[in-house]
């Protein structure tokens, strides 16, 4: 497995993933426009400057990808992590070395101090991902994120430079 950053020379495969995955995403996503499944919104997404997107590659093939997002600085210093892994790559350790990886960048790419990560009450693979990688459970957000078309809870999840130091 590799994991790197991707750009917006990744739309090809950022595609293929989605679109073979729609049915798999579609409990973790808000509902998509036909326009999100086309090469040039992944073009778009991939090559905007508020996000940073790592990929996982198995066998050249890209398994699933990580976003961390809504980056803030001063006092804060904290971002969101948001990720996601193609049905077929479930269980195999890819999401578990994807936020690890994407949380090294977080702290020492990006200097960060803080990662959260919102998931779904529901999702039991991804919360043990979480515990695995160092998170810890903060809290339960009721009713915190429209996505494929209700509103639904999230366990809260965090971790800080201090923890992985630690």
């Amino acid at each position: 497995m590799a994991i790197r950053l991707l750009d917006a020379g990744d739309a090809g495969a950022m595609l293929a993933l989605r679109e073979s995955n729609r049915d798999h995403f579609r409990r973790s996503e808000p509902i998509r426009p036909a326009s999100w499944f086309t090469l040039a919104e992944q073009e778009r997404w991939l090559g905007g400057v508020e996000d940073v997107i790592l990929g996982a590659f198995v066998d050249d093939e890209l398994a699933g990808f990580a976003r961390i997002g809504q980056i803030t600085r001063g006092g804060f210093q904290n971002c969101y992590l948001g990720y996601a892994i193609g049905e077929r790559f479930g269980r195999r350790g890819v999401a578990t070395a994807l936020v690890r990886a994407a949380v090294d960048h977080a702290f020492s790419g990006l200097g960060l101090h803080r990662v959260q990560a919102n998931v779904r009450t529901t999702n039991e693979a991804s919360k043990r991902v979480l515990l695995k990688t160092g998170f810890r459970r903060e809290g339960l957000a009721l009713r915190y994120l429209e996505l494929d078309g209700a509103w639904v809870d999230h366990d809260l999840f965090a971790i800080t430079a201090e923890d992985r130091q630690g």
